[in-house]
């Protein structure tokens, strides 16, 4: 049997954890499996055991994974806003086409947000963290209790946006949040 370095471990582990969280953001919590995430990563499914005790063990780890980017990207996105005193930079990105179509590596939230509440706790503590690192990271440009619904809106615009099959559609629903949100940084 080969030994590996702690690195060599760390390494896999990290790789695991990456593609879980695509997938669970591409195909959802129930079109994942074990197998699935070995496989996109070049590895056995016997492999899985020496990184996760179980799927909801690595669902839970996935799902912190998952809401990185989205803080990550909030972040960069409300900086960029804040120095350019022109909040909708967010809303303009969060909603741009390109996250539209890649829901593997966009937000956790709009993707998954309404799977989360049938998922084990640790997941839904998870998710709840990540959640609230969001919109803690939105209240930069919406303050207090606003960032949690410019969250909400957002994120549920960005669900419905992928639902629906016509672009006319989606133009609509992009329009008019992106007119809420603006209305809601003047203070109307």
């Amino acid at each position: 049997m080969a030994r590996y370095t702690a690195e060599h471990h760390e390494q896999t582990h990290a790789a695991i954890l990456q593609a879980a969280a695509d997938l669970i953001r591409e195909h959802g919590f129930d079109g994942v499996s074990v197998g699935s995430v070995m496989k996109a990563v070049g590895l056995t499914h016997g492999g899985f055991y020496a990184h996760f005790t179980d799927k909801a063990d690595l669902l839970a780890a996935a799902m912190t994974q998952a809401l990185i980017p989205t803080v990550e990207r909030f972040d960069r996105w409300t900086t960029a806003a804040a120095a350019a005193d022109d909040p909708s930079q967010v809303a303009r990105a969060y909603l741009s086409d390109h996250h539209v179509a890649h829901p593997g590596q966009g937000c956790a939230a709009a993707a998954l947000a309404s799977e989360v509440g049938r998922q084990d706790a640790p997941v839904r503590d998870a998710f709840a963290t990540g959640a609230e690192a969001a919109a803690n990271t939105l209240a930069r440009i919406y303050p207090g209790e606003a960032a949690w619904g410019v969250f909400a809106m957002m994120s549920g615009a960005l669900a419905l946006m992928r639902a629906v099959p016509d672009e006319a559609m989606r133009n609509q629903i992009r329009t008019r949040v992106m007119q809420d949100l603006r209305k809601l940084a003047e203070g109307e």
